[in-house]
């Protein structure tokens, strides 16, 4: 596999994965399973995350519409209570109470600058949702794949990855995946819990072994 290769399998798989934290809608999970074919040519297969981001993309082709929004709701839906598996990283490590919340999000703008990003979101997905900071690491891998095919050094983007997998996706999309498992709602969002944590393990270790490498001149 070429490292560009690489670089388009990891941006699908985030897109991909990051998309399923949104709410089931039937274009939305038809464009899902139209996506795999091109996954498993970049060569999804080579990858310990590939089973269960297969059988989730399974689960969802038989699922009921209505089960996995059922499902969906009672997992990340705040409504008049609290999320059972709330999909943002304040939820999991910031304190309403001291102002940690606000601190986060700050740190969240001032990251997304620095890379160069400006992510989408909005008042249903804010700058912590995990559906948003997985559009992030889809987009530095872009960048990555843009500097690979050019010909230019990927030390920039490759840093840029690791560290934000080292000081937020790698903190607590594990909790939240754990959770979710725990609660068991719908098989297809086990499947999905289980593709989110083993990615986001196999990125650390793959970038941490990039960045301790001697990187090349461009």
């Amino acid at each position: 596999m070429s490292s560009a290769d690489r670089a388009r399998l990891r941006q699908g798989s985030y897109r991909l994965i990051g998309s399923g934290f949104n709410s089931p809608l039937t274009g939305r999970i038809e464009e899902t399973i139209q996506s795999v074919p091109v996954l498993v040519e970049l060569g999804l297969f080579d990858y310990s995350y590939a089973i269960s981001l297969i059988e989730y993309v399974e689960q969802l082709a038989t699922a009921d519409l209505e089960d996995l929004a059922s499902a969906h709701m009672a997992m990340f839906g705040v409504g008049a209570g609290v999320a059972s598996c709330p999909p943002t990283e304040s939820a999991w490590l910031g304190d309403p109470h001291s102002g940690a919340t606000a601190v986060l999000l700050s740190e969240l703008r001032r990251a997304y600058l620095s890379f160069g990003i400006r992510p989408r979101h909005n008042s249903s997905s804010p700058l912590d949702h995990v559906t948003v900071q997985f559009d992030v690491m889809a987009t530095l891998c872009d960048m990555e794949t843009e500097r690979i095919v050019a010909g230019r050094s990927t030390e920039r983007a490759v840093r840029h990855q690791a560290e934000f997998l080292n000081h937020h996706l790698g903190i607590w999309v594990p909790l939240l995946s754990e959770r979710m498992i725990g609660i068991n709602r719908h098989p297809a969002f086990n499947a999905l819990a289980l593709a989110t944590r083993t990615l986001v393990v196999h990125d650390r270790e793959l970038l941490g072994f990039q960045t301790a490498l001697p990187q090349a001149s461009p």
